[in-house]
């Protein structure tokens, strides 16, 4: 792979280490301390402080003249040694629990003698004050996220191998256990004014980490940028990005045990700093992206928004931070993808360029067991949390935006690049069916399961990559000026998005996010028909989020699909509850596969492909939604509801099956079992009716067929199991439906007797509504029950009967 200086100069320092690119050697530090502030060290006898002492002050009066550094000197604890040279720090300092302390440079106390002042508890106080370090390299550049290198500099085999990040210390825990929110509140309540400055419109904070090796105390302090008018960064500072999963965020708040140092520079030049608590698998992120010589800039949630407003009920700085994020992603040289620090994770790593390398004799890469371990961890890799969170995908996608714009991927010291992971998941993918074959004729000692790569995880990282990689398509331009196409860059802010939000929201219902808004305000960033109905906003409610998306939604599709596919968050509480119209993942009880599908991907046109007709909202009510259609029929008979492939007698019984004619299977019966579709989306094949014959053959003695036990037995071969998978990703939580007019169908699990059908303008299937009566206002409405399939009545047969419409107010 070649680099240019100027690809150098924007990827990640760690990725560079990857590619056997040395980095700078890194400066002494006494000597660049010194070099900087042009005077001797305390205790040289040659400085500041010999000649101090040399003014002969009265002895009483000598205590204000000892020379400490800004932590002993508010702790009003001694120093020792007292002729220590910096930077080696004092012993309190170095011995602190749980980590040493930022020491700083000792320096005398020339106050004058006055009153005496209340003590102090190092609780009130900052635990340390670090003073901002440069070191002279020569450079007169910023650096962000890079190894600035002399370009004339030619280093050798045996430099690069010499160099080394140190491996990251073990995290340590709190002897005492966590603090409570309540504690980290009352603690922070007045740091966050002493360290969060208010932001103006557009302007955000870059965090800057000081310089330091893997046993020191982690130092940051702010620096402010802000986006122009036209959505960019200014470019002011050079920074790169750090998305990671937070983990469990929620209850403890920010912080898990972990602690940082925020420094604050004042006005006069003072330096002011707090002890910072942050979760540990930042904590560890920082601790490995840190440089040992030079200073770095990140942006990164957790620190640059200031989350502690959020505790007091003021989210308007996260509200606004959150707006810019996308603007601040784009602007960033490069994205760090933390996945934590495990060493299967490293190893994971350092096999992509295996595969990439054996990409043309991928087969005997497979077949040799020696890379058994390998792909093991490979398949571990792919089951990182961090694939699976909404926030961190959108980042990602956005992130990529030139060959200049590079997202790395992080694991304690090792990286890679992310496009060399994104082709090695599409190798993968190719070729699972061998991996799998791999781990089947694996010795015991490796105890590795085939059945793992069929993880649902796995699909959730494939389609991670795949949206990341395919939601958005840049348009490049010509910037050389003489038709070359070495250098490409893209117009700012002109990406063609790709997906709407309906798409994106549905697609990624099974990703993770910390707040349930943010299932639609994450996506916002890659939808190409976002709008004002719907904003960021942290003051509004999860309900009224939801209900403005699922008008949003309406209006531009035409389509009622999205009252009927389970997109939603649970409500967070037994005290919220939404419309009925807002489908949650976690209250239609079913294991089966939406009959509306995917939006653009319905098998079914009940409507007839009718777009939906004035959808609107009831005057003055919240959570009401009125839409026209027509009613189909009533609920006579009901099944039970289908739990772990089983097909109850009852389901026999009503769909008109006869076991004393066992040839004779009703054809709506079998075709309902499966919807009427086969397993690639088509018409269900006619030797479907066989199979189910085949399985009846097998049914236990109260004459159900457990669907379950036949795919397991040896009865069962590749065509019955074919069949009997179909019916499970059907019939799953559902219920069998016999209509007062004769039709068959299959219901949700909450359908009750005397419930309506019908076909709503809009909607690709049949929808069950339950008549409802509003004691207060004296009106009627109807609940969604959800989604049906009513056998002859999917394709738009019941409006060639020219049936009235009818407008449907829905709560």
């Amino acid at each position: 792979m070649y680099l240019g200086n100027d690809d150098i100069d924007n990827l990640d320092p760690q990725l560079l280490i990857s590619l056997q690119i040395p980095p700078p050697r890194a400066p002494s530090a006494i000597h660049s301390i010194r070099q900087n502030s042009g005077t001797s060290a305390p205790g040289d006898g040659n400085g500041e402080n010999s000649s101090m002492k040399s003014a002969g002050a009265p002895r009483k009066r000598q205590k204000l003249n000892l020379t400490k550094c800004q932590q002993c000197r508010v702790a009003r604890k001694k120093c020792f040694p007292e002729n220590r040279k910096w930077p080696d720090k004092c012993e309190r300092c170095l011995k602190h629990k749980p980590h040493p302390l930022a020491c700083s440079k000792p320096e005398v106390n020339e106050n004058k003698r006055g009153p005496n002042k209340k003590k102090i508890t190092t609780s009130q106080l900052s635990s340390s004050t670090s003073q901002k370090l440069k070191y002279p390299d020569g450079s007169d550049t910023e650096t962000v996220g890079t190894f600035e290198r002399d370009r004339g500099e030619v280093y050798s085999e045996s430099e690069s191998d010499s160099y080394d990040f140190a491996k990251p210390t073990a995290i340590v825990k709190r002897p005492k256990g966590k603090r409570s929110l309540s504690e980290t509140n009352v603690r922070n309540e007045k740091s966050t004014t002493f360290m969060y400055d208010n932001l103006k419109d557009g302007e955000f904070r870059i965090l800057q980490l000081h310089p330091g090796r893997m046993d020191e105390d982690i130092v940051c302090s702010f620096e402010t940028d802000f986006i122009d008018p036209h959505g960019r960064p200014s470019g002011a500072i050079m920074y790169a990005t750090i998305s990671y999963y937070w983990a469990a965020e929620a209850q403890e708040g920010p912080e898990d045990g972990m602690e940082i140092t925020l420094v604050k520079q004042s006005p006069e030049g003072d330096s002011q700093s707090r002890r910072w608590p942050i979760k540990s698998n930042l904590w560890t992120a920082l601790l490995n992206l840190r440089h040992p010589t030079k200073e770095r800039y990140f942006w990164v949630d957790a620190l640059c928004i200031d989350y502690t407003k959020r505790y007091r009920n003021d989210p308007e700085e996260k509200t606004k931070q959150t707006k810019l994020k996308r603007h601040i992603f784009m602007g960033a040289k490069n994205l760090c993808f933390w996945l934590g620090d495990y060493e299967l994770i490293k190893q994971a790593l350092n096999f992509i360029p295996v595969i990439l390398e054996r990409v043309g004799s991928i087969s005997k890469l497979i077949d040799d067991k020696n890379y058994i371990g390998c792909w093991n961890a490979f398949i571990m890799l792919l089951k990182n949390p961090a694939f699976h969170r909404l926030w961190l995908l959108q980042e990602v996608a956005i992130s990529q935006r030139s060959q200049k714009q590079r997202v790395s991927m992080h694991c304690g010291n090792t990286a890679k690049d992310y496009m060399d992971f994104v082709d090695a998941v599409g190798i993968f993918a190719s070729c699972r069916d061998a991996v799998a074959d791999l781990f089947r004729k694996a010795p015991k000692e490796w105890e590795v399961d085939p059945n793992i790569l069929n993880d649902d995880l796995i699909r959730l990282t494939e389609l991670f990559v795949d949206i990341s990689t395919n939601a958005i398509r840049l348009p490049e331009t010509d910037v050389s000026g003489e038709g070359s196409t070495d250098q490409l860059t893209p117009h700012w802010d002109t990406d063609q998005k790709l997906l709407t939000l309906e798409a994106l929201v549905s697609k990624l219902t099974a990703f993770g996010c910390g707040d349930s808004r943010d299932r639609v305000f994450s996506m916002l960033g890659l939808a190409k028909d976002t709008t004002e109905e719907v904003t960021i906003d942290y003051k509004t409610s999860v309900v009224q989020i939801y209900e403005n998306f699922v008008y949003h939604t309406i209006k531009h599709s035409k389509s009622l699909d999205i009252i009927c596919r389970p997109w939603a968050a649970p409500p967070e509480s037994t005290e919220q509850s939404y419309p009925s119209w807002i489908s949650s993942k976690n209250t239609k009880y079913t294991t089966a596969v939406s009959f509306v599908g995917l939006p653009g991907q319905s098998s079914y046109h009940a409507s007839k492909c009718q777009p939906a007709q004035i959808v609107d909202r009831v005057p003055g009510s919240r959570g009401s939604l009125i839409v026209t259609g027509a009613i189909l029929d009533t609920v006579a008979k009901l099944g039970d509801y289908i739990y772990e492939g089983m097909i109850f007698k009852q389901w026999l019984d009503l769909g008109g099956y006869d076991i004393e004619q066992h040839n004779k299977i009703p054809s709506d019966f079998w075709r309902t079992l499966v919807a009427n579709l086969g397993s690639d989306g088509l018409c269900a094949p006619v030797w479907y009716r066989r199979a189910l014959g085949h399985c009846i053959t097998y049914r236990s003695a109260d004459g159900s067929i457990d669907t379950k036990s036949i795919m397991e037995s040896e009865h069962a071969d590749s065509l019955i199991r074919s069949f009997l998978s179909r019916v499970q990703s059907v019939i799953g939580g559902r219920k069998f439906l016999v209509t007062k007019n004769g039709l068959k169908g299959l219901v949700p699990r909450e359908t009750q007797h005397n419930d309506t059908i019908c076909v709503l303008y809009g909607c690709s299937v049949p929808v069950v509504l339950r008549a409802q009566e509003d004691m207060e206002k004296k009106t009627s409405y109807w609940e969604v029950v959800g989604e049906c399939y009513v056998h002859g009545m999917m394709n738009g047969e019941f409006f060639d009967r020219g049936r009235s419409s009818l407008q449907f107010e829905l709560r």
